[in-house]
């Protein structure tokens, strides 16, 4: 690890479009390092099916800022949104000189579709693997680039702050713990899906960026606003597949145990509407019928449109036992995005001095109390293009730390059960329908779990300790908020 210990500018903890765009954003003097706990592409950039929304038509600006205020609940900090909206065909057309591809047709157009909470068409896609296409543009052009290291399975444990400036970063890597200093950190270590039993987020969201910032002193905000994609594949014995919100922008329908399509009765909308409206409704006809069977039609659609837009969906159905061209999709709301989390100011910058965050670990305030549809991937894209940019112009020196090693100590607990057990509370309790009563209940028995934890230091009681320290966070949060907003929802209201 010696060749990791030391020299460089900027440490980027993440590889999702966050992490990467930063780094590649950077000036070529900037010596910066990648480090990322698993393998580069395993993300939820990587896993998103959907698209990236974008306005190239100034005159389309007010109308993307307006249904996202819409879709948010106007909890959205309005001139940040409108900034992003402005920035974003400069970052997408970044992305694509960048070798990233998107649909377009014969003439070379781009091709856009639309998604819940859209009043228009304007979400780029690269069919149903437009995070898994975006990565592989992002990780082709990162090898490239002599001034960025990338360091693949190396897990950041903590922050190394000192009076309220950061220092440098807590790794392990190979069994070794070690300390590698950096005058800039930029955080972009995504979501928080792991602390839910069904998530569409990869395995590697365990909330680590969020406890690691709040750990050293970073303030959080929204934590209570956790986002459910309304259509994830329910099949017995099967994982929780997503099923983009794109399939409903091309026509899907949502219908009952009957067949009924029955998002006429709750939003103008209709399937288009706030996710955080969907999923609520799917549970209102779950609890009217008495059971989970609730479906996505595509079967009207053309079978050649289905297999050339879907193919990735088409397929996965089909090894579940599902063939969407003659049968109803089975779904169900999982959790999906995390609204809430580390505090930056408009450029990404936290409350520690040196320290930055964004993508989903971030709050920016542009999503509000629920995000709008692929605007993920642009405000990861448009915030990182702003920290590099700070980066780029700062001045701050390097501070002398100890890197001395130490090797990673053994846990004697059964971190699966434990794990397993905090998704089942947060699951239960802290799930699409809240009760402040519940939610109490709900924090004495993640307490019960925090007193059962030990303080080994090895990635799994880490990850497990960040996993409880952010479940804390969302529940106090929930508890505080009385009242429905968004993707926080009270029993009743």
């Amino acid at each position: 690890m010696k060749q990791l210990l030391s020299g460089y500018d900027v440490i980027i903890i993440g590889s999702g479009i966050a992490g990467l765009y930063t780094a590649l954003k950077l000036n070529p003097s900037k010596k910066a390092l990648v480090l990322t706990k698993s393998h580069v592409k395993n993300s939820n950039t990587n896993l998103a099916q959907g698209g990236v929304a974008v306005t190239f038509d100034a005159k389309d600006f007010d109308s993307h800022v307006e249904d996202t205020m819409k879709t948010g609940f106007f909890h959205n900090d309005e001139e940040r949104l409108y900034s992003m909206v402005a920035e974003g065909s400069n970052s997408i057309n970044t992305l694509i000189n960048w070798g990233v591809n998107f649909d377009s047709d014969k003439e070379g157009n781009l091709l856009f579709t639309k998604e819940g909470g859209h009043s228009r068409r304007r979400i780029l896609h690269f069919k149903d693997t437009t995070g898994e296409e975006i990565i592989r543009g992002l990780v082709d052009s990162v090898i490239e680039r002599e001034n960025i290291t990338l360091s693949e399975y190396t897990y950041v444990s903590d922050l190394i702050i000192e009076n309220d400036e950061i220092l440098g970063v807590k790794c392990i890597k190979e069994n070794q713990v070690f300390v590698i200093s950096a005058p800039h950190i930029v955080i972009a270590t995504g979501g928080v899906g792991e602390i839910y039993l069904n998530t569409t987020n990869a395995s590697i969201a365990t909330g680590d960026g969020i406890a690691m910032a709040y750990r050293a002193g970073a303030q959080v905000a929204d934590m209570e606003f956790v986002q459910f994609h309304p259509t994830a594949l329910n099949v017995p014995g099967h994982s929780h597949f997503l099923i983009s919100e794109a399939v409903r922008g091309e026509g899907g329908i949502l219908r009952n145990e009957i067949g009924d399509a029955f998002m006429n009765f709750y939003h103008p909308l209709k399937d288009l509407a706030p996710r955080s409206v969907v999923s609520k409704a799917i549970f209102d006809e779950c609890v009217k019928q008495g059971n989970y069977n609730v479906y996505l039609d595509v079967t009207h659609l053309p079978e050649s449109f289905i297999k050339t837009r879907f193919p990735n969906i088409y397929g996965e159905c089909l090894k579940r036992g599902i063939n969407i061209l003659k049968e109803w999709i089975p779904i169900i709301p999982v959790q999906h995005y995390m609204m809430g989390g580390i505090r930056t100011d408009a450029i990404g910058r936290t409350s520690i001095k040196g320290l930055y965050a964004c993508g989903e670990v971030a709050c920016t305030g542009v999503h509000g109390a629920n995000r709008m549809a692929s605007n993920s991937l642009l405000e990861g894209a448009v915030f990182a293009d702003r920290v590099a940019e700070d980066i780029n112009q700062s001045h701050r020196l390097h501070q002398h730390i100890d890197t001395c090693e130490s090797q990673v100590s053994s846990s004697e607990k059964d971190i699966a059960i434990l794990k397993n057990k905090l998704q089942g509370v947060m699951s239960k309790y802290v799930f699409i329908f809240r009760n402040k009563n519940r939610m109490i209940e709900a924090l004495k028995l993640v307490d019960d779990i925090s007193d059962q934890l030990d303080d080994m230091i090895n990635q799994e009681s880490i990850e497990l300790r960040n996993m409880v320290l952010v479940c804390k966070l969302i529940i106090k949060a929930a508890i505080n908020r009385e009242q429905s907003l968004g993707s926080h929802i009270i029993e009743g209201d």
